[in-house]
């Protein structure tokens, strides 16, 4: 199957996905992973002679496969299958996306990343209000045992996405690796690309991090705290090895914090905890908290969507609110969740 007849189905599968059944988005799921399965059989050869990614793609395909026997969300599980099918064919063909002409979801491939010069993965989602104008970026980092495709799949992000109209690009970033100091690097090489290829309102870009993701947004705001408007992190915190550097270079900005109050991974009075020992370093904190929420992002969607939004509106916490937070021992997370 070529390139430009998959975009074609997928993009018609999108148009439907939401008036389907579960039942129907399920079979729609696995019509797509097996194409996708059929594809990278035929080019895998192909693929590890230019990009060495085809265990990585295996490896993804049979995860999704798995999510849909589980009975996970039948929606997210096909946006994922199209993600994952769309990039095994662009490597397959050679026929690589611009990031300037995405429109919807879309992965996406920077060929040239890091001193080792290696290909970067990204899956990005443009709104149909993101299009014709310079919009506001969401530079999303992914969960632990999750990689790009998940977070455009999720359907909180495409929904709030296009609430407020703004670009969400998501990088593989190294998957769980992502917390090193190389790709934390890497992270900032594919912003510059990002922002010189797309459409993006420079005074209107945000990290944003969920989960390990949210760990490694703490790390790469310690690195260039002046590139990001603001910061949300969803259900993560500070790494030890990271907490003098963050305090160091907090100051004055904006950071969004959302936790689960049943959340057993990263607790709430824990992240309460990060966001009193941030103020103390002059950090801008606004703190939400699920009520009866686990440790995932569909559990604390309701509180992230309300900081989402309240982060691209501006809304920042009184003078008042600030001072009256208890001033409680800096929290030492050592282990990203």
């Amino acid at each position: 199957m070529r390139f430009f007849s998959l975009i074609t189905a997928l993009a018609l599968t999108a148009g439907i996905a939401s008036a389907a059944t579960p039942n129907e988005q399920i079979e729609q799921a696995r019509v797509v992973l097996d194409d996708a399965q059929h594809e990278l059989d035929a080019n895998a050869a192909g693929i590890d002679g230019r990009w060495g990614m085809s265990a990585m793609l295996k490896t993804r395909l049979k995860a999704a496969r798995a999510q849909l026997d589980a009975g996970d969300d039948p929606e997210a599980i096909l946006r994922l299958a199209e993600l994952d099918a769309a990039l095994i064919d662009q490597l397959a063909n050679q026929a690589y996306v611009t990031l300037g002409a995405i429109r919807g979801a879309s992965p996406a491939l920077l060929p040239a990343i890091g001193p080792q010069k290696r290909p970067y993965v990204l899956a990005v989602y443009v709104p149909p209000a993101a299009v014709a104008k310079s919009a506001p970026l969401i530079f999303f980092l992914h969960g632990k045992g999750q990689n790009e495709a998940d977070v455009i799949a999720t359907p909180v992000v495409r929904s709030l996405a296009d609430s407020t109209g703004s670009i969400v690009v998501a990088p593989y970033a190294g998957g769980d690796d992502m917390l090193t100091d190389a790709n934390i690097a890497d992270l900032y090489q594919a912003l510059d690309a990002i922002e010189n290829s797309m459409r993006i309102d420079r005074r209107r870009v945000y990290l944003a991090g969920d989960s390990l993701g949210g760990f490694a947004a703490f790390k790469a705001l310690a690195r260039s705290p002046d590139r990001w408007a603001a910061t949300l992190v969803i259900e993560g915190a500070v790494a030890e090895t990271d907490s003098e550097a963050v305090a160091g270079r907090v100051r004055g900005k904006s950071i969004y914090l959302v936790a689960g109050a049943n959340d057993q991974s990263v607790t709430a009075t824990y992240v309460r905890q990060l966001a009193s020992w941030l103020r103390t370093h002059g950090a801008i904190i606004t703190y939400y908290e699920q009520p009866d929420a686990i440790h995932t992002l569909q559990s604390v969607a309701p509180a992230a969507s309300k900081a989402w939004q309240d982060m691209l509106a501006g809304i920042r916490p009184t003078s008042a609110t600030q001072d009256a937070a208890p001033v409680l021992p800096a929290p030492r997370p050592s282990q990203p969740s």
